[in-house]
């Protein structure tokens, strides 16, 4: 998967699969140490079945620290959780 556009309040998550599968990205506010806390969700955000998926996440807090993982629509979990950071105001 990989990032684009970061806005202060947004960001794009792409990524590609070898099946049209429909799939999640979860989103988490992160810790100090750029880990997720699985305590405190953000928000879920579902993409239809396709190969290349994109995912606009929205309502971020500028400058603040999150992490994200892709999902099966079943919610099983496809990679780690990679840290990111909303942009600055």
């Amino acid at each position: 998967p990989y990032l684009q556009k970061p806005e202060k309040d947004s960001i794009i998550i792409l990524w590609e699969t070898s099946e049209a599968l429909p799939g999640t990205v979860r989103v988490y506010e992160a810790t100090a140490r750029q880990t997720p806390d699985y305590s405190r969700p953000f928000r879920t955000f579902p993409c239809g079945a396709d190969t290349m998926h994109r995912v606009q996440v929205t309502g971020l807090e500028a400058g603040k620290s999150y992490c994200y993982e892709l999902a099966s629509e079943d919610g099983t979990p496809l990679t780690e959780c990679f840290p990111f950071r909303a942009a600055p105001q």
